[in-house]
């Protein structure tokens, strides 16, 4: 059996040390667009990652196709949030050129997270329905939002995720963990922090 690591081996702060690089690299040559883009990837993989837990399937194809629609449908999440707060913090111009950057970015991410082996022509066409399936995602979450509270987008989200995950019933324990993990990666992507560094 081969030793993948040595003993003693820290791969926690070893992961901590790459995503460091990563966002010096995000920063240097992407500016505070690349900032906010990593952003909404890392908290939409973490959550991700808590909930898939729950995915029930027959097949490990039908599993992986749930955790993509999960994944993407926290992308869509994490981007209108992200939106929510930037609007009214920056002008119209810089508001547009974050929009346009996000587009360009996140489908293509999403879809190569999972499809990067994919001919280029399959890859362009999920990425279309990506941005169609996000627009339909943003009408539906700001209808929700029209009050400006949070709870109705956070009630949206989870009944999606249960939709997603095929659970019948509203499982109120699974609710909350769902919710908490949201809001702790909502609070941990310091988007006041990275919005300023927009203006």
């Amino acid at each position: 059996m081969a030793n993948l690591g040595g003993q003693g081996r820290n791969y926690r702060d070893e992961t901590e040390q790459l995503l460091r690089m990563a966002d010096q690299t995000i920063e240097r040559e992407c500016g505070p667009h690349g900032g906010i883009a990593l952003a909404i990837v890392k908290a939409a993989t973490n959550c991700r990652d808590n909930v898939k837990q729950w995915i029930d399937s027959d097949t490990e194809s039908d599993r992986q196709q749930t955790e993509i629609y999960l994944y993407f449908e926290l992308l869509y999440f994490y981007m209108h949030m992200t939106l929510l707060k930037v609007v009214g913090r920056v002008n119209s111009a810089q508001l547009q050129k974050l929009q346009d950057f996000l587009i360009l970015l996140i489908p293509a991410t999403a879809i190569d997270s999972y499809f990067a082996h994919w001919p280029t022509h399959l890859k362009e066409k999920m990425n279309d329905e990506f941005i169609e399936r996000l627009n339909d995602a943003e009408r539906e979450y700001t209808e929700c939002d029209k009050d400006n509270k949070i709870a109705p987008v956070l009630m949206l989200l989870a009944k999606n995720i249960f939709d997603l995950l095929g659970l019948e019933e509203f499982d109120e324990s699974k609710v909350r963990i769902i919710l908490e993990v949201v809001m702790r990666e909502l609070e941990g992507m310091q988007m006041n922090k990275l919005i300023q560094a927009m203006r």
